[in-house]
């Protein structure tokens, strides 16, 4: 939908609504955790799959071509298609390699948390709320970076800056890792802003 110019802020600008909400959900849940319990965060969020429901309800699909695709064949084609173009590989490996390490940061933070940092659910909930915070922060300030460092570059100091983040929840004290949080949160949507924009450019 936009010009090839803008892809790449298109592509950071469509994960703002996402990050937006990971940075006043977290925060807001561990608030009514500790106030009301979890079972009734729980029940509100069982709730506010109503209009979701009542949407796929209402929802009438339109009519079926004749002879539609079914999906293995789709899936079939499009990893013909990824082993015809290695570029894609390249972009998805990144993804990839980039992806599965820093999943670690969101398996230790509940264990820092309830370890060494001793903060329960509303702190659980500021620190992931930092992490969105970073990601909301990043879609306003790659635009003005971008065209001064080298994307190659830009990978590798996310991907360091976002190890770090993981190393500092083991032994960080809550301040000096919600300000890290909120770096790797910039890293986070800087990584996926450079590797979606290359994907759809490719």
């Amino acid at each position: 939908l936009v010009p090839w110019e803008e892809i790449r802020a298109a592509a950071a600008l469509s994960s703002m609504a996402v990050n937006g909400a990971r940075a006043i959900g977290p925060a807001l849940g561990g608030v009514l955790v500790s106030l009301l319990g979890p079972a009734f965060v729980f029940g509100l969020n069982a709730v506010s799959f109503l209009g979701t429901a009542l949407a796929v309800y209402v929802w009438r699909a339109p009519p079926e071509p004749e002879d539609p695709e079914r999906m293995r064949e789709a899936l079939a084609a499009g990893m013909r298609y990824i082993r015809a173009a290695p570029r894609i590989r390249r972009i998805l490996l990144r993804t990839a390699f980039f992806m599965v390490p820093a999943s670690a940061l969101y398996a230790l933070l509940p264990i820092a948390v309830n370890g060494h940092l001793r903060l329960g659910s509303t702190g659980y909930g500021l620190l992931l709320a930092a992490l969105g915070a970073g990601a909301v922060i990043g879609v306003i300030v790659l635009p003005k970076v971008k065209d001064r460092v080298h994307d190659n570059l830009m990978l590798a100091l996310s991907a360091a800056v976002f190890g770090v983040a993981i190393i500092g929840a083991g032994f960080m004290p809550a301040a000096a890792l919600a300000i890290l949080l909120v770096l790797a949160g910039i890293s986070w949507i800087a990584t996926f802003s450079i590797l979606n924009s290359a994907m759809q450019l490719t």
